[in-house]
């Protein structure tokens, strides 16, 4: 590839003019070729222009050699902070997700979570103001517990708690869905792995084209199924927190894809957009 008088590979010809550090180099390098250019015409004046312009020739060929080299070694460079930047986000979240892994299974055995899932389908099927009184109290109370726990770690967006035909019994924050189809529902009461991941649109969370939730059954001692117990991470803050720790001001863009290169996650949706292949 031809780039200002010099012929340069292709891959080091398309990206120089975004290196200027060796775009600084080429300049010096022409200027220093012409200077052999003028010794070239004064040595055919005094006989020698057969040896000048063999060194010229020389020189112009090792100054093709250089900038093929430094392109090389630059983009070599690049490269190697944006192979690292990648590795370290997805480390990042992996650690993150597998911590995870923990919360769900800790908190679906919590006796306070146990405790409502007990009472509160009871209090639902009786009426009078005795009964509204004592479920207000149940329901503000495992308000301020699952409060309490989502302070802790700040990656969860909404936690849920179902009963086994999919009634939203409380959530941290209401999303304004009172009965859930999901089969996420299903799945979490007959697995037998420690827990259910999704990463899809769900009626849990309406109003995301993509919920992470982790699930699982919440069961009494005799480890009869009393509902469902949902956490939903929040996936696009935590990716944000991630790509914020990264970025160095060097005008990259992180993403990450799922297995389809589909983007799920932009540090710069400007730029990149969620959505994107």
């Amino acid at each position: 590839m031809d780039y200002k008088g010099m012929t340069l590979d292709d891959e080091i010809g398309g990206f120089i003019r975004y290196m200027p550090q060796v775009d600084a180099y080429h300049d010096e390098l022409i200027r220093l070729q012409a200077v052999w250019d003028n010794l070239t015409l004064l040595g055919q004046l005094s006989g020698v222009g057969g040896e000048m312009g063999n060194t010229r020739n020389a020189f112009f060929e090792l100054s093709q050699s250089l900038m093929n080299h430094l392109g090389s070694e630059y983009l070599q460079r690049i490269k190697d902070v944006l192979r690292m930047k990648g590795t370290v986000a997805v480390e990042m979240m992996q650690r993150n997700l597998f911590e995870r892994t923990a919360d769900i299974g800790f908190l679906a055995t919590d006796d306070g979570i146990r405790h409502y899932m007990k009472q509160m389908p009871k209090l639902t099927q009786r009426y009078g103001e005795e009964n509204k009184q004592q479920r207000d109290h149940l329901n503000q109370e495992m308000l301020r517990h699952l409060h309490e726990y989502v302070a802790k770690y700040s990656v969860y967006n909404n936690v849920l708690l179902l009963s086994p035909e999919g009634q939203v019994l409380i959530a941290l924050h209401p999303t304004g869905v009172q009965q859930s189809t999901d089969s996420l529902i299903k799945e979490a009461l007959l697995t037998s792995e420690p827990y259910v991941e999704i990463f899809r649109h769900s009626d849990l969370l309406p109003h995301l084209k993509r919920a992470h939730i982790y699930a699982y059954r919440i069961t009494d001692e005799s480890g009869e199924p009393l509902g469902v117990l949902c956490l939903c991470f929040n996936f696009q803050d935590e990716c944000q927190r991630i790509f914020d720790e990264l970025n160095d001001g060097d005008w990259s863009v992180i993403t990450l894809t799922d297995a389809t290169g589909l983007v799920i996650a932009s540090h710069d949706p400007i730029q990149v957009p969620l959505g994107v292949q």
